[in-house]
């Protein structure tokens, strides 16, 4: 069936993503030296102003768990970002649709919402350029020395 549901995120919800997390975003979290994961989600969690986990209809198992944190209490710019399981795939179709409608709900917050993805991350940068996300040149990141690419939108882009 295909379906999924939307519900704030608890913390049962990131053990579970840890355990199961797509091996693109294992890897691009150890490229940005975000580890060790779990912390690093407990962390977002705290710090994001939206946090949302996609659950299996069916299953009732989290799917992916994404939100947006504010660069500062002060700016009008977010990081969006989205974490997936390897049932994710399953879900493309839905994800696209739903993840539009969060993106739009997130630009009326934020005048600009962008954050970076690792350039061997092929498959999440497929997934951005599809919901209409910019793209900068790669940049080495200062803390691993690995590639990463910004990814951006603003409000009035006619992309979402």
């Amino acid at each position: 069936m295909d379906k999924l549901k939307y519900r704030k995120t608890i913390l049962d919800d990131i053990d579970h993503l840890v355990e199961n997390m797509r091996q693109e975003d294992v890897d691009e979290m150890i490229a940005s030296g975000s580890v060790p994961i779990d912390e690093t989600l407990h962390r977002a969690l705290r710090r994001s102003s939206k946090i949302i986990t996609a659950i299996d209809f069916e299953t009732d198992k989290p799917v992916f768990i994404g939100g947006i944190k504010p660069y500062t209490l002060l700016s009008k710019t977010g990081a969006p970002w989205m974490l997936g399981t390897t049932e994710n795939y399953k879900y493309r179709r839905n994800l696209l649709k739903d993840v539009r409608e969060f993106l739009k709900e997130y630009l009326e917050t934020y005048e600009e919402i962008y954050n970076y993805v690792h350039v061997k991350n092929e498959i999440s940068i497929r997934w951005l350029k599809a919901l209409g996300f910019e793209f900068g040149e790669p940049a080495k990141f200062h803390r691993t020395g690995e590639y990463f690419m910004r990814f951006s939108m603003k409000r009035g882009d006619h992309n979402v």
